[in-house]
């Protein structure tokens, strides 16, 4: 399918200089879009980063007078962050590593 014939060079010009501009449009809309994302993205970033060292801060003081409340916190700022799901039905968790329940080791006969 051809496109209809211009009645002179001038009106073909000018049909596609409206062609590009509208292209040149298009484009700095994506652009302000990417880079709203990026943005975003970037600020999601620090946010996410302000958040873990919150975490490591509790960690440490985990082990004080009001150890229960900082646990709770740290449990929240952990489901935040999407450090371990938020099921509870895994092994638990104890000073950041994982703690596995195992059956005692079979006796032997002395």
């Amino acid at each position: 399918m051809h496109p209809a014939p211009f009645a002179t060079p001038d009106a073909e010009i000018a049909a596609l200089r409206a062609l590009l501009a509208e292209r040149d449009a298009v484009l700095a809309e994506r652009d302000a879009a990417l880079a709203e994302r990026e943005a975003a993205l970037q600020n999601a970033g620090f946010e996410i980063e302000k958040l873990k060292v919150q975490l490591a801060a509790l960690r440490r003081d985990r082990f004080g007078k009001s150890s229960e409340k900082l646990a709770a916190e740290i449990g929240q700022l952990e489901m935040l962050i999407g450090i371990h799901p938020v099921s509870t039905a895994g092994p638990p968790i104890r000073g950041g590593l994982v703690w596995v329940e195992r059956s005692p080791l079979p006796t032997r006969p002395r």
